[in-house]
């Protein structure tokens, strides 16, 4: 049940960000980043208790063994990169409640890194489709965005 919990929140959370980023800068969509980051909250919480018992060193290890598989670098720095997404997301999200602010262009690049190196990258099968569906969905906001913004000038 962990398994399928873990696999469901990422899911949704990556989702949640794919369909918030086309609308950057609209009040509702500051409680979709929050709802995605809910969810990222969850997927780890559910990674660390089904896969890892808690224990850094397990996720340590488990992402070097996955990052080596797949590279032939064997480093659990991977671990640390989704530590400080997971630290960024919420003082972006603090920021943007209390000032009133979208969140900023570099987070929505993050995330797009985020979903594009864990679904595709490091994703299999279903997975790997559900990150190049989402990827492709955050391009095409992108260009539609600078899009408008260069007929705006």
């Amino acid at each position: 049940m962990f398994e399928l919990l873990t696999t469901i929140t990422i899911w949704l959370a990556m989702l949640v960000w794919a369909v918030a980023i086309p609308f950057r800068g609209r009040n509702p969509v500051r409680w979709l980043w929050l709802c995605g980051f809910v969810f990222y909250l969850l997927h780890i919480g559910f990674a660390f208790h089904h896969y890892h018992d808690w224990s850094h060193a397990a996720a340590w290890e488990a992402t070097a063994r996955d990052t080596e598989a797949l590279t032939g670098f064997r480093t659990g720095a991977g671990l640390l990169v989704n530590y400080a997404f997971a630290i960024w997301l919420a003082i972006e999200l603090f920021l943007s409640f209390r000032k009133d602010k979208p969140v900023t262009f570099a987070l929505e690049g993050f995330v797009f890194f985020m979903i594009f190196n864990g679904a595709i990258v490091f994703g299999e099968g279903p997975v790997r489709w559900f990150g190049v569906v989402l990827s492709a969905r955050i391009v095409v906001a992108w260009m539609q965005r600078f899009t408008r913004r260069s007929r705006e000038n």
